[in-house]
């Protein structure tokens, strides 16, 4: 019996995840539903991608918001968007992005002895260098602190400063590294060099942003000539973005497998946002099929995005292996998640501030626990004169406002009827859905269930109450310009001194 006893906790041991494993995120832009292959695999090439999902854990459910930087502010700081930046105003505002008095998550894990780094968009703030990512938890940071900008000259524009560059190492400009190629390849010629650098007994973290898919649509012509001519040009050139994507991941997997890290990582891999599927939203070339609607709506296709997990055996176990989560999973979660397997508290309690609304969701990934979340609040926001947004409570989601669009794709989008042109939608105070029975929001159940429908609009009522708006300063335009052009030399970069909120309400 002591035998058989000793053998049963060597087993365990063994198939636990180590105290301190290696993590490495890897976030997508703007990558539609059924831009990758495990949704879509006549019309797309992202084998790499495919294989470590099915070979890994599929999180089904997995929400964000309906764009860009309140996602990535929800990611890193464990707050739904709601509690830390769902207005998502201007980056050169000076309290932008993620407030500062909020411990993002590379803090935390710095705070568990790990070595971390920022690699490719930002898109969090960067008025002052506080907001900067060297300044917030990251031992290392090479990219861009906008939300876009060409692939090849790393130019944006901002304001009416005109075109500069947007690209930035650690604390100041990345001066001689701009202009050089296709930024994916300078993204992940990064991460394979921190990680050929690192020393695997110091646990790593690593948060690998990549802009494909999102606009400008550009890629280099060998990633195109992926789909053959049946495809139009506008979809061989999205989709030749996705597989760019994949090819990152193939060389990001293939140097944690050769410095023997591997086996102790936890990979994880997400889109920020679905695919932008109508003329309303830049790029407009994304592809949300079966879901409805897309980036900057509010329907599944906006907010249900692709996400998954794999890794070595210390963490992914067999039995955890081929799974696929259909419990809800918000991408605020994933803070409280990693933070449970570096051993460190994620509390986060800040004066002035919002806590944490993470939950550690590692026992729904490895199948010990189920339905931790049963309510996932997505955006209440207050936007073109029309209160929008979106919840989910049990099997019934309610979506409210006005929509940019509202329609359905096909499995090849775009085809040769050119891009969807946009016929708004209004929900008014809310249209129902069972989304268990009906993901594709086809039938409007509102009048059919008035009790359940009051219901959502009283829980719509109550997180519209709680939710975060601080004022977020005045951009100080002439100056931002002057020290661009002055201290930077067409570099865009922190403009303002530490800013401090006026005081009162």
């Amino acid at each position: 019996k002591m035998r058989w006893f000793f053998a049963f906790c060597v087993a365990v041991l063994v198939n636990a995840a180590p105290p301190h494993p290696h993590v490495v995120v890897v976030v997508i832009d703007d990558m539609g539903w059924a831009n990758i292959g495990y949704h879509n695999p006549n019309n797309t090439r992202t084998p790499t991608m495919d294989a470590l999902a099915k070979d890994g854990v599929i999180m089904d459910r997995h929400y964000t918001f309906f764009y860009c930087s309140p996602t990535r502010s929800s990611f890193l700081s464990g707050r739904l968007p709601l509690n830390v930046n769902q207005k998502n105003g201007p980056l050169a505002q000076p309290n932008s992005g993620i407030p500062v008095g909020m411990t993002l998550l590379s803090g935390k894990l710095t705070s568990a002895g790990y070595h971390t780094h920022q690699i490719g968009k930002w898109h969090c703030g960067m008025a002052t260098d506080e907001h900067l990512p060297v300044m917030r938890g990251f031992n290392t940071s090479f990219g861009y602190l906008s939300g876009a900008e060409d692939h090849y000259t790393n130019l944006d524009s901002c304001g009416n400063c005109g075109k500069h560059t947007d690209l930035w190492r650690n604390h100041r400009p990345a001066y001689g590294e701009n202009n050089t190629g296709y930024s994916a390849f300078a993204w992940t010629g990064e991460a394979v060099k921190i990680i050929e650098r690192h020393n695997p007994e110091r646990p790593l973290f690593m948060y690998v942003a990549l802009q494909n898919m999102h606009a400008p649509n550009e890629v280099p012509e060998r990633f195109k000539a992926l789909f053959p001519p049946k495809y139009t040009s506008a979809y061989a050139t999205y989709n030749g973005q996705g597989a760019c994507a994949d090819e990152s991941i193939t060389n990001i997997t293939n140097a944690l497998h050769s410095k023997d890290m591997w086996k102790d990582t936890l990979f994880v891999v997400f889109s920020d946002n679905g695919g932008p599927a109508s003329t309303a939203v830049s790029g407009h070339m994304g592809n949300n099929w079966p879901l409805r609607g897309g980036k900057r709506t509010n329907w599944e296709g906006g907010v249900r995005t692709n996400a998954f997990v794999n890794g070595g055996d210390n963490v992914i176990t067999q039995a955890m292996r081929g799974r696929t989560v259909e419990d809800y999973f918000h991408v605020c979660d994933w803070y409280a998640t990693i933070c449970h397997l570096a051993g460190v508290d994620p509390a986060d309690n800040p004066p002035n501030l919002p806590g944490i609304d993470s939950i550690n969701q590692w026992g729904v990934i490895e199948g010990t626990e189920k339905a931790l979340r049963d309510e996932v609040p997505i955006m209440f926001l207050e936007r073109e004169k029309t209160f929008q947004g979106s919840l989910i409570k049990g099997d019934y989601k309610i979506v409210f406002g006005l929509q940019d669009y509202a329609s359905w794709e096909g499995p090849v989008y775009p085809n040769a009827s050119g891009p969807i042109k946009p016929i708004p939608y209004d929900c008014g105070k809310g249209c129902l859905f069972n989304i268990q029975t009906d993901p594709t929001e086809h039938h409007d159940l509102a009048k059919e269930m008035p009790e359940k429908l009051k219901e959502l609009q009283a829980r719509v009522q109550y997180w519209k109450g709680e939710a975060y708006n601080p004022y977020r300063g005045k951009v100080q335009a002439k100056r931002m310009c002057r020290v661009m052009r002055e201290k930077y030399g067409g570099f865009w970069g922190p403009y303002e001194k530490r800013w401090v909120p006026p005081a009162g309400p």
